[in-house]
């Protein structure tokens, strides 16, 4: 009898042992950055003034992302850094990345391009140090929102992106061939108060947010 508890008490424990080997194992797993890459993004509020700037820029990580506890990136080639305490994590089939969307620079500069260093820092402390590179057409800077596509280029990619009033994002991906206009937008997306047009690099480098359009009254969900 006192064989088979002692049996039974093994098999339990081994087990057992083995999840909390693994769960310390994960802990403490020493911090991976597989790649980092950058977006600018260029932000045109109406149709007459120049865009605002940001940087978005995130790391693809092979270790557990969600251990992330600061992004600090640094320019090479001038004094620029910025430092996140709070990454956003995004995770798709099987992958995870952390970053940050909303690098800015002061009024008046523009985010430098050429290379910059990245460190990710997890939360036991350890840093690991990547690089990527920050590049967009200097156009853009001060142009207008009707200049977009043609600055771009014939390669570039027109995005829709469709919110509910409360900001929620429902839609965002390419104009669909059935699209003609606008109206056809709105009948489509029955739940979206607000859209956007966002016309991106053809490597995703570039994005440009074109002014926000609201849902006029002619179209009205409710209807």
């Amino acid at each position: 009898m006192c064989r088979r508890l002692y049996i039974h008490f093994i098999c339990i424990l081994i087990p057992t042992a083995v999840c909390i080997a693994c769960f310390i194992s994960c802990a403490n797993s020493v911090p991976e950055i597989l790649s980092s890459t950058s977006t600018a993004v260029f932000d045109y509020h109406d149709e007459e003034s120049a865009p605002q700037m940001r940087l978005s820029v995130f790391t693809e990580t092979g270790s557990d992302a969600r251990r992330a506890a600061r992004i600090r990136i640094v320019s090479k080639s001038d004094e620029y850094e910025w430092t996140t305490d709070e990454p956003q994590l995004i995770g798709s089939d099987n992958r995870q990345w952390a970053g940050y969307t909303n690098f800015v620079v002061p009024d008046a500069e523009k985010i430098t391009q050429g290379v910059y260093d990245l460190f990710y820092t997890d939360a036991e402390g350890r840093t690991v140090q990547n690089v990527f590179s920050v590049t967009y057409p200097e156009k853009l800077i001060d142009s207008k929102s009707s200049a977009v596509q043609s600055i771009l280029g014939q390669t570039a990619k027109e995005m829709v992106a469709a919110y509910m009033e409360d900001g929620t994002l429902v839609y965002y991906d390419v104009r669909k061939p059935e699209w003609k206009d606008t109206a056809a937008i709105w009948n489509a997306l029955k739940t979206a108060s607000s859209m956007r047009i966002c016309w991106t690099s053809a490597d995703g480098s570039v994005v440009c947010l074109l002014p926000a359009q609201a849902r006029p009254s002619s179209q009205n969900q409710n209807k």
